[in-house]
């Protein structure tokens, strides 16, 4: 049976047995939804926690941005590691009981290029070189551009232009009226303001009417220097090795169970109770412009970037479009490693485990199991604001299980979900709770 009304999505998962919570797994679960219902706008926070995703756009300067949220579900024994392309994340730890004590945790990327004024990728960000030497390297971000006679300010911080001969400026800075440095700088000359993450790029000068007018790029800067604490944090410590940034966190035994390191955050999601095995949820966020050649680009999933450079002759600059299962798009979200389920018989009797949400009424696949739920969903039962989180063993296939999130109304269903995202749930036959906002729920039982 055809359903175009219904979406089923399939979870990504790294290891067997993906952790759904602190006590409960899945065998590579299927959430299923209503897509015309609110019950889909459930299910999208289902996926947000579990499912990595990207996020593509063109910005106004015809660039392409990308978004990315990735979902690592880890199993580890006293070590693990996530190499991506040119970068390493490595956490090591001890395990004594159910507690996890961190050992080492540490990063490192090698950065495309060392030349000063070229872009490159580090931490799922795109920077500048602003700097490069043997012992230090400087990142930057583009803030504006700006031109000036005579001084000019970004923020706090007052540049007075004081001087010019020979092609070289004298440059004065004060923070809040008070005098900071001064320096002098040539056309193609970087320097990054002395205590402050601001770096002046002196980009050109032109003269007309005696008048000199002078560009800069102004930049917000990162600096990363040798046997240094990295800028803003007092805990990491910096090694350079060529282009290789190195990072490491000081004093990791006292970190907590999860926690947050520079764009990853690490959370302890499972101690096996008859097994060595330690489990991780990691989650990894990059924000970055990505590097496109004339042609298209596959980002996997069915979704491409397709790139039309002009010629010299042509009146419009180069182009990119963005395309999902070759439809146009203005912008992508796509949840990494999704399919479409068009047939309900044929998704029931997979053996893949299900996660339903929405009552019978709702979703047709509820409806098609609902004699095998413990409590049948009303508007009445459980009561306003309340659901349940039903777990069966699925009765078409009785290889997988089939988890329902259900409530008398739309924050009871909500509220089933919030539970599941916040690790609430431990695999219970039955479990109600009630919403409370949209992040606390409370379990009556």
């Amino acid at each position: 049976m055809n359903l175009p009304k219904y979406i089923a999505i399939l979870i990504l998962t790294i290891m067997v047995m993906a952790p759904i919570s602190m006590g409960y797994s899945l065998n590579s679960p299927l959430i299923v939804v209503n897509k015309d219902k609110v019950d889909a706008e459930y299910a999208d926070m289902l996926l947000d926690s579990y499912y990595s995703k990207r996020e593509l756009s063109v910005t106004d300067d015809n660039k392409l941005k990308v978004l990315e949220t990735l979902i690592y579900f880890v199993p580890a024994i006293d070590e693990f590691e996530l190499n991506d392309n040119s970068e390493k994340l490595e956490v090591s730890f001890s395990r004594e009981g159910t507690t996890v004590i961190y050992k080492d945790i540490e990063y490192s990327e090698t950065l495309d290029s060392d030349e000063v004024g070229d872009e490159v990728s580090f931490m799922g960000s795109s920077y500048t070189v602003l700097e490069s030497g043997r012992d230090k390297i400087v990142l930057g971000n583009l803030i504006n551009d700006t031109s000036a006679s005579d001084s000019f300010t970004v923020g706090d911080i007052t540049f007075k232009l004081l001087a010019y001969t020979e092609g070289e400026l004298l440059i004065d800075v004060l923070r809040n009226g008070k005098r900071v440095e001064n320096f002098k700088l040539f056309i193609d000359d970087v320097h990054k303001v002395d205590g402050e993450d601001i770096a002046l790029k002196y980009d050109d000068m032109l003269e007309s009417d005696k008048t000199k007018i002078f560009f800069f790029n102004v930049y917000k800067s990162y600096e990363f220097e040798k046997g240094e604490d990295l800028e803003g944090y007092s805990d990491i410590r910096v090694n350079i090795e060529d282009k290789t940034i190195e990072l490491e966190q000081r004093n990791a035994d006292e970190l907590p169970a999860n926690f947050n390191f520079l764009n990853y955050n690490i959370q302890l999601a499972d101690v096996g109770s008859n097994t060595s095995e330690v489990f991780f949820k990691v989650i990894k966020n990059a924000d970055y412009i990505a590097d496109l050649e004339e042609g298209s680009k596959s980002f996997g999933n069915n979704v491409f970037a397709v790139k039309v450079e002009n010629n010299e002759d042509d009146e419009w600059d180069d182009q990119i479009f963005l395309y999902k299962n070759n439809k146009l798009q203005d912008t992508i979200i796509d949840f990494q490693g999704s399919v479409n389920i068009i047939d309900q018989d044929e998704l029931l009797m997979s053996s893949a485990d299900l996660i339903l949400v929405g009552g019978p009424v709702a979703n047709q696949a509820t409806e098609k199991v609902k004699d095998g739920l413990i409590f049948q969903v009303s508007n009445d039962n459980p009561g306003e604001n309340k659901g349940i989180i039903q777990k069966i063993t699925n009765p078409f296939n009785k290889n997988s299980e089939i988890l329902v999130l259900a409530g008398s109304d739309k924050y009871g269903t909500k509220a089933c979900v919030i539970a599941m995202k916040k690790g609430l749930y431990n695999g219970e036959s039955t479990m109600t709770v009630e919403y409370v906002d949209d992040s606390t729920v409370k379990i009556l039982n």
